[in-house]
């Protein structure tokens, strides 16, 4: 020892905050919520349609202005027999991506419906971003500015994402992130209380 004090850096110092951020999709069966999930997590995507049970959940950590975020998605089934299990989980929610199929009129017009589901049952304040899915599709039915239109008079910003060739899918997710994190909705938590995020 050289007589001068040594200073030991505590778990906290050494690791920082970890920034946990409940994200969901919602939106009617088959416009693709699955796979975007898929496309957030790096998982390879499939052409094949397997509608979602209940809920699905997928986990990432995403890194933004040189932060680590750990995203939780939960992912839900669009059929009516699963919004009592889907009402149950929107608590404490910091985003909602509401996605609808572009070559999917009818799934653009129950958008109402999703967002008010949403804000009835817990979800006020969350930020909610409106997805275009499948913008790689040639047949689509809902322009760019009938999707920027509707999410702008309902205060949303919106994003056109395609989870086969993952177009779009990088700037939506930081989009959303950003204005979650411009308006202050995230509460950091230290190492030993990541099991505590509800």
């Amino acid at each position: 020892m050289d007589g001068k004090s040594t200073k030991i850096r505590s778990t906290r110092e050494i690791i920082g905050p970890i920034f946990w951020i409940k994200l969901v999709g919602l939106g009617s069966e088959g416009v693709g919520k699955t796979s975007l999930v898929r496309s957030f997590c790096d998982k390879k995507f499939s052409k094949s349609y397997h509608a979602t049970v209940g809920v699905d959940y997928g986990f990432k950590i995403h890194e933004l202005e040189g932060v680590e975020y750990r995203l939780n998605f939960w992912d839900f089934g669009g059929d009516t027999d699963y919004q009592l299990i889907r009402t149950e989980l929107y608590k404490d929610t910091q985003g909602c991506m509401l996605i609808f199929d572009v070559t999917n009129k009818a799934s653009f017009d129950k958008l109402d419906s999703w967002l008010h589901e949403f804000h009835d049952n817990g979800g006020q304040g969350a930020v909610v971003t409106v997805i275009g899915n499948k913008s790689d599709k040639l047949n689509r039915h809902i322009s760019i500015e009938e999707g920027k239109k509707w999410a702008a008079k309902n205060g949303c910003d919106y994003y056109e994402t395609s989870a086969a060739s993952k177009s779009g899918v990088k700037e939506m997710l930081d989009g959303l992130l950003t204005t979650i994190i411009e308006r202050r909705m995230i509460k950091p938590k230290w190492i030993g209380e990541e099991n505590k995020q509800k």
